[in-house]
């Protein structure tokens, strides 16, 4: 063991205070370190380095990491999680729109180009701890214009939807993906040739945003929208939250 866990000089310290002072609080639980000893008090909080540890006597403790069993130290990026995604800390997204090199065909009556465009996504871990395990899921929103319309950004509303493992950002580091690309297209009218209807001349479809839910094992950590134009749009059925057997980390 570590000589800065101290175990049994804590322990002893750990004794007298519940003897003085009574039933540990409700957040109190027992560390044990990966030789097998062991402490209790109540987490706190947690640096790249160390776990702050408050004993029943009031005296706060910081104890390395690394001497924690695996256990314990997955107890700890819990609740360190936990916390900070209640306060939407945990992660941050920026996102850029990518696109394919546009293809044209000339047709008889009008000039029309295909490409493909998605996202590119940086993630940004917030927290003081690195972070893993992460599972990103998301919905790529576009408008597919209604050709000959008589009013901008008439059509439907189309989305795709996707997910993408992160298995390790360092603290203060980011990742980076790309999204899967959706297919898009604009017609223009050839000179001298006008819809019966009246319609617009040209039209285009048009990214409108990317809805992103960030889940670290089974905990929602983050979400995202790019565009506020999306608050009426509905997460896929689909696309659930992923689902873990062992929840014994919680405890």
């Amino acid at each position: 063991m570590s000589k800065h866990f101290c175990p049994r000089k804590v322990a002893r310290i750990v004794l007298a205070s519940t003897i003085l002072f009574g039933v540990l609080s409700l957040d109190a639980r027992i560390f044990t370190s990966n030789t097998g000893d062991q402490i209790e008090g109540e987490f706190l909080s947690a640096s790249p380095t160390n776990a702050n540890i408050k004993l029943v006597s009031g005296k706060v403790v910081a104890v390395p990491l690394s001497t924690f069993c695996d256990k314990d130290r997955l107890y700890i990026t819990y609740r360190t999680i936990a916390t900070e995604a209640e306060r939407n800390k945990v992660l941050q997204f920026r996102t850029q729109a990518t696109h394919t090199t546009k293809k044209s065909t000339d047709t008889l009556y009008q000039i029309i180009n295909t490409w493909s465009s998605g996202y590119k996504v940086n993630v940004e871990n917030l927290l003081s701890l690195p972070i893993g395990e992460l599972t990103i899921q998301y919905g790529i929103f576009k408008l597919d214009s209604e050709e000959g319309a008589k009013k901008t950004n008439a059509g439907e509303i189309d989305d795709s939807w996707g997910q993408t493992k992160i298995d390790f950002i360092d603290v203060r580091n980011s990742f980076d993906f790309e999204t899967i690309k959706m297919p898009m297209s604009s017609s223009k009218l050839k000179s001298g040739v006008v819809w019966a209807g009246g319609g617009k001349r040209q039209n285009s479809d048009a990214l409108r945003g990317i809805w992103i839910r960030a889940y670290w094992k089974d905990l929602l950590v983050a979400e995202f929208k790019s565009s506020s134009r999306m608050d009426n749009d509905v997460w896929a059925d689909s696309l659930r939250p992923p689902k873990i057997s062992d929840q014994s980390f919680k405890e």
